[in-house]
């Protein structure tokens, strides 16, 4: 007969490939925001989302992913298909990293891999995964005082996502100070013995900053120089929403782990922890989070920290005595590190219960490249194909990813994120005289242009000063359309469009029955 945790582990093995059979068939639309930069710079020799001069902007946050979309454009390999491949390599190193450093775990490594979210993460073509990933690799090495390791993943970490440009500050802090090994009640009994125990290593610490600032400012220099802004475009088009106290309160739940920390004495690393993971609550309360399908930015905190615990559970020493009574007459000995891992799993069913998505959402996520390809990858092709026929140079869409990046054309991004015009002026007629699109695609619904949306207003006045004329919509979902206008009429985009509302024009529901019977494979592709 098989032990109980044997079944589980092999059902959550059995959950972790049925969630990559239905998820890793996702790419999400911005994911081709950064690979245009390298595409760009292969076509023609520019390093800007728009391939020229038109425009400079950032509009990546992952430079890491922009730099490795080089390689499949310049062999001419299909880019979907070369980050998918990167995306599964990901994942196994992954596990068998968590493996190795919880020293097993196999059941809740396979439970977070179940995890749709992971799935997505780990496959949408984004830095999600992989800031995850990394982000734990650096909260081992620092509580297990590994300084090379630390360093070298910090200055990976710098160029896949700007939240942590904060630990070239924060890790020469880390260096700076040891700390003596006491547990939490020692400490409480005697703090000032333990702030006498505190041993300062100046050189150390400048080492450390050297070694990770010099080459953080070496890339912000760059970035100035070269698109006239060192922070990345999407930290003007995001930050200075209002202050969300839901958002506070909701991401700042996935820093209670840290208590576990304190039990064992380790103050350093979790004061290191609560600046570093509470810095990037308060962004988060203070702006506008686009794209958060599958709660992509509460897997930036959930997923090192269920990582980071289960790795705790493995190594905490010693055990607890919980009691019924007062007297201890009847008391249970739980071992701390099974303690850990009960909090990872709680973790997880937290995250599970509330930022996983429901199944409408994964449903959504489910079918969502496929309906992409039918639409935005097809409108992006057929402009391509027909640019130098009608005369086409630039053209005006919200979604700036996948159109943009086949159709190699100055594209204006009236959302602002690949746009530092949008984000400094707004979408105003100057910004629009600028790019003179000659094709405009706005949001809409069967009932009509969402004119109030993302300056679309100020869109459709231009073009009906300019003399467009509506050609016909394009369908992503039933309520999903975008209606595209032109200067002239051209007539290879009907086909598109037409296309488009026989794939698109169906429930989440039929669409996914369609889709689940082919392979994930089948869409990793352009």
């Amino acid at each position: 007969m098989r032990k109980p945790k044997t079944i589980s582990t092999y059902a959550a093995f059995a959950a972790a490939v049925l969630s990559i059979y239905v998820f890793s068939r996702f790419t999400v639309d911005d994911a081709f925001i950064s690979w245009r930069y390298g595409k760009n710079l292969v076509d023609f020799g520019v390093w800007n989302y728009n391939p020229g001069a038109l425009d400079p902007t950032q509009a990546y946050t992952n430079p890491l992913y922009a730099v490795l979309s080089i390689i499949p454009n310049r062999l001419g390999w299909d880019v979907v298909l070369f980050f998918k491949v990167l995306s599964s390599m990901l994942l196994l190193s992954f596990i068998y990293w968590f493996r190795r450093v919880a020293r097993g775990s196999g059941l809740l490594a396979a439970a977070f891999v179940a995890l749709p979210a992971t799935v997505i993460h780990v496959y949408s073509g984004l830095e999600t995964f992989l800031f995850v990933f990394l982000t734990a690799v650096l909260l081992v090495a620092l509580y297990e005082h590994r300084i090379r390791t630390a360093i070298l993943t910090t200055l990976v970490l710098f160029i896949v996502r700007p939240e942590t440009w904060l630990l070239a500050a924060l890790l020469p802090i880390y260096f700076l100070i040891d700390e003596p090994e006491v547990d939490l009640k020692e400490v409480l009994r005697k703090p000032f013995a333990y702030l006498r125990g505190l041993r300062f290593h100046p050189g150390r610490a400048l080492g450390v900053l050297a070694a990770i600032a010099l080459p953080l400012l070496g890339y912000l220099i760059f970035h100035r120089l070269h698109f006239g802004g060192a922070l990345p475009n999407t930290f003007y088009a995001k930050h200075g929403v209002s202050f969300s106290v839901a958002r506070f309160v909701e991401f700042g739940l996935y820093l209670a782990p840290l208590v576990g920390l304190l039990c064992l004495g380790r103050l350093k690393l979790a004061a290191f922890m609560a600046v570093f993971f509470g810095t990037i609550v308060l962004a988060y309360s203070t702006s506008n989070l686009q794209m958060n399908y599958a709660g992509r930015f509460a897997y930036h905190l959930f997923a090192p920290m269920y990582v980071f615990l289960v790795y705790l559970g493995s190594r905490a020493p010693g055990s607890v005595y919980l009691s019924t009574s007062a007297d201890f007459i009847a008391s249970y000995r739980i071992e701390r590190g099974t303690l850990y891992k009960a909090a990872a799993c709680v973790l997880l069913a937290m995250f599970a219960g509330t930022a996983n998505g429901s199944r409408t959402q994964l449903a959504w996520a489910a079918t969502y490249y496929p309906r992409a390809l039918a639409s935005h990858a097809d409108l992006g092709k057929a402009l391509q194909k027909v640019a130098a026929k009608y005369n086409l140079r630039a053209f005006s869409f919200g979604d700036a990813g996948m159109a943009a990046y086949h159709s190699k054309l100055n594209a204006l991004d009236n959302v602002g994120v690949a746009s530092a015009q949008v984000t400094r002026h707004g979408v105003n007629a100057s910004v629009l005289d600028l790019y003179r699109p000659d094709l405009v695609a706005l949001y809409a619904t069967p009932a009509g242009v969402r004119l109030s949306e993302f300056g679309q207003q100020a869109i459709h006045d231009w073009t009906l000063s300019q003399g467009f004329r509506e050609l016909c919509d394009i369908y992503w979902r039933k309520d999903y359309l975008l209606k595209l206008y032109a200067r002239t009429d051209i007539d290879e985009l009907l086909s598109v469009c037409a296309d488009s509302k026989r794939a698109n024009d169906k429930s989440d529901r039929l669409m996914l029955r369609n889709a689940i019977l082919s392979p994930p494979w089948k869409y990793w592709t352009e």
